[in-house]
């Protein structure tokens, strides 16, 4: 009985390409989840400093208008006068206001109905007439809150001019967005 030789071919068993394809999968097991936090704590961060610069213009607004805030930031162009005497949507900004920012910035965390990541640039603001106090945070939608005065016991309105980030849940600090 003869034995014929066996050739080596060059390549890989199945079992080396399964282990590789193993370790491949531990790995963006790993990095996957890391990466998705890496992408919220930069949502976070961007919409703090957003918040900030929303912050710092109103406070050069009143120090510029002898203690003033603004009644409103921005507006509807549809219907630029509704926003005077009730609550609603703004996303154009106010002329008087340009002068201390150009643009709203985005708010860059919140849900969007389609499950993806919401990005707005939008501020609801507080009817004047409405005696309710501020309630950041009611509607997990993701945009600003513009609350120009409040109502103190006592005291009747008070301009304070407070701005939120209006979206419920905790921020990866574990502190409310409606907090920052």
């Amino acid at each position: 009985m003869a034995f014929s030789k066996i050739e080596n071919k060059a390549g890989f068993t199945l079992v080396e390409l399964m282990m590789v394809v193993a370790i491949i999968g531990i790995l963006a097991g790993v990095a996957v989840p890391r990466y998705m936090d890496f992408l919220r704590r930069s949502r976070e961060g961007a919409t703090k400093g957003n918040l900030g610069s929303l912050r710092s213009a109103l406070n050069i607004y009143y120090a510029d208008t002898e203690f003033y805030f603004p009644r409103l930031i921005s507006y509807d162009p549809m219907w630029p006068d509704r926003l005077k005497f009730n609550d609603g949507w703004g996303w154009v900004m106010q002329d008087d206001f340009k002068t201390y920012l150009d643009e709203i910035p985005s708010c860059t965390i919140g849900p969007s109905p389609s499950g993806l990541q919401a990005t707005r640039s939008d501020i609801w603001h507080q009817g004047f007439a409405s005696t309710n106090p501020p309630t950041p945070g009611v509607n997990d939608v993701g945009w600003w809150y513009y609350r120009s005065t409040d109502t103190v016991s006592g005291t009747g309105a008070v301009n304070t001019g407070r701005i939120y980030c209006n979206v419920n849940g905790v921020d990866t600090k574990g502190e409310y967005y409606t907090s920052w």
